[in-house]
């Protein structure tokens, strides 16, 4: 049985960041593509409910406005999901 986007965001969350979230909702997609790489990205808009913030594959987290947004070093593919989106 293959996974819905909204079971794998739960998922990834919760491996990733320790993290529970509810209301998930769907908010537009892109492919992104480079010489050796292409990605689907999803934006969905959540509900934060909890974290233990226990990163498995991350060094780093933060709650930032978008509006500040601008003032932090995204990649290429999630730059171009945010200019779909907002």
């Amino acid at each position: 049985m293959e996974e819905t986007p909204v079971t794998a965001l739960k998922r990834e969350l919760i491996e990733e960041l320790g993290m529970q979230v509810s209301d998930i909702c769907y908010q537009g997609q892109i492919l992104y593509h480079e010489e050796s790489l292409s990605i689907e990205l999803i934006g969905c808009r959540c509900k934060f409910l909890s974290a233990t913030f226990e990163l498995a594959d991350h060094d780093d987290w933060k709650f930032v406005p978008f509006r500040d947004l601008h003032n932090y070093k995204l990649a290429s593919a999630d730059v171009m999901l945010l200019e779909k989106l907002f």
